[in-house]
């Protein structure tokens, strides 16, 4: 669009100064006639060529206030070019600080599950003893198991959240940004 605006420009900046047409044409025809039983050759040749000069005056202004409409359409195309990029550029560092911070989330998490996962065993441990409540034991299953339930939906996020910088890239889904 860009491109339409800057060349509409350029041909409403024409208008206004002599322009010189010019074309040309050429033409050859053979023709056999026969007169009394003798064969008969004629060619014929014709070529034109022509020049056209105009101006066209601007007496009610019609011309200039074209050249400015026109001038003014490029530098807003212009315009809408950059407001895009700085948009693209705006969504593509949102996606990116979301993908980060749905990482960190996952490495916590990740941890969490660690140290509960320790917290069972030490809590098995004391309840073979008879030094801890089997309730106790229960809670912290349900508390690894509620954790580790938590880690599916945040690798999903983090796979759509790449597809979507791949996209606003211009790349495949597929593609490996090193993120």
């Amino acid at each position: 669009r860009l491109r339409q605006a800057r060349a509409a420009a350029g041909l409403a900046a024409s208008e206004g100064k002599i322009q010189l047409t010019g074309n040309g044409e050429g033409e050859t025809a053979k023709t056999y006639k026969r007169v009394d039983g003798s064969h008969k050759t004629e060619r014929t040749d014709a070529f034109s060529a022509g020049l056209a000069l105009s101006l066209e005056l601007d007496l009610w202004g019609r011309i200039d206030a074209a050249k400015r409409a026109a001038s003014v359409a490029a530098l807003a195309s212009e315009g809408d070019v950059h407001a895009t990029a700085l948009t693209l550029s705006g969504q593509l560092a949102k996606a990116w600080l979301q993908l980060r911070a749905t990482r960190l989330e996952l490495t916590v998490l990740s941890a969490q599950i660690e140290t509960s996962r320790k917290a069972l065993e030490l809590l098995e441990a004391r309840q073979r003893k008879a030094m801890s409540a089997l309730v106790d034991v229960l809670q912290q299953r349900q508390q690894v198991a509620t954790l580790e339930s938590a880690v599916p939906p945040l690798r999903e996020s983090i796979a759509v959240q790449q597809i979507q910088i791949a996209h606003l890239l211009g790349k495949p889904a597929d593609a490996d940004l090193n993120l």
